[in-house]
């Protein structure tokens, strides 16, 4: 029962989804020029500016409910099912932190995939009428239009993309091990940069790794 309160978990969990929180807002504009440009395949990337430079803050508030959703959940049922392996098996090796990693995305994808694919479509979706329809409005309607198995569409694909998290958290963790090892001076923190500069490696590497399941996922939305 002490897991399930962990202050560990809950602060992993709270400090994971303010810092996705943050970089969702800041990031948001690249991140809809990709769907864009995913969604459409003749889309170039100057039309696709042009296209978010009408209304830059359209589905913003659905992506954060999407990713501060997710990251809360992942790093919470991480540090529990972690610690849960240290106290029956020592600390995990890259292998066991590798699997405890997709775990714990794995098992988030009932409440993710919603969230995500009424994000997707938020952004995707032009409206006839002209107006840009809430989260809860879209959500909503495909459950009433399509029924509840419509955002569940990918969830094969989305069970391969569950190694994304896990990969860049191991690469991470490993690098940060080296990086410390290396030091002159008795430390177990990275400074911002350091965590910066590997927090970019692990997730480029991770990213490369599961990019052509991920332009499938897209395209089995249906959006």
């Amino acid at each position: 029962m002490d897991l399930l309160t962990s202050r560990e978990a809950l602060s992993n969990a709270l400090s994971g989804a303010a810092a996705d929180a943050f970089s969702t807002v800041v990031l948001f504009p690249l991140d809809k020029i990709k769907i864009l440009m995913q969604a459409d395949s003749t889309l170039s990337i100057k039309e696709a500016l042009e296209k978010v430079l009408e209304n830059p803050v359209h589905g913003v508030e659905s992506k954060l409910i999407s990713s501060v959703q997710q990251k809360f959940q992942y790093f919470y049922v991480y540090i529990l099912l972690k610690e849960f392996y240290k106290r029956r098996s020592g600390k995990p090796g890259v292998l066991a932190d590798l699997f405890i990693g997709y775990v714990s995305a794995l098992q988030g994808l009932i409440t993710t995939l919603p969230l995500e694919v009424t994000s997707t479509r938020i952004i995707t979706d032009a409206k006839a009428d002209g107006k840009n329809h809430s989260f809860w409005a879209t959500f909503m309607h495909q459950y009433e239009t399509e029924g509840m198995a419509s955002f569940y569409k990918t969830v094969g694909a989305s069970a391969v993309l569950c190694l994304n998290p896990a990969i860049t958290y191991v690469i991470f963790e490993e690098l940060k091990v080296r990086i410390l090892a290396n030091r002159k001076i008795s430390s177990d923190v990275l400074s911002t940069l350091e965590a910066l500069v590997v927090g970019i490696i692990a997730k480029s590497v991770a990213t490369v790794l599961t990019f052509p399941v991920s332009i499938e996922m897209f395209f089995e939305k249906g959006c």
